[in-house]
């Protein structure tokens, strides 16, 4: 599945917690960064899911040191964060 021929299917895929495991819902550079995610998630998101992404970033923590690839040990996290909370879940 490639999301830009997807459109709406995968929106709605992803809402019902079926993340495919696709490289361009990878990132390509970076790593993952707890202390940066929770203070990210304190400046930008609404207080009424604040705690409960923060909860599921903590839960999820200790996901990407099963992966020596970046890209899946963030794609792995955040399908951690998504399955930890569905209904608190925010991903810009």
């Amino acid at each position: 599945m490639k999301v830009a021929n997807s459109g709406t299917t995968f929106i709605k895929r992803f809402l019902l917690s079926k993340i495919d495991d696709d490289p361009i819902l990878q990132i390509k550079n970076g790593k993952v960064n707890y202390e940066a995610a929770i203070k990210q998630a304190d400046l930008l998101l609404p207080e009424e899911i604040k705690e409960h992404a923060k909860a599921a970033l903590t839960a999820c923590r200790k996901v990407p040191d099963s992966y020596n690839n970046i890209c899946e040990a963030a794609f792995y996290m955040t399908k951690c964060v998504h399955r930890e909370n569905p209904a608190a879940f925010f991903f810009p």
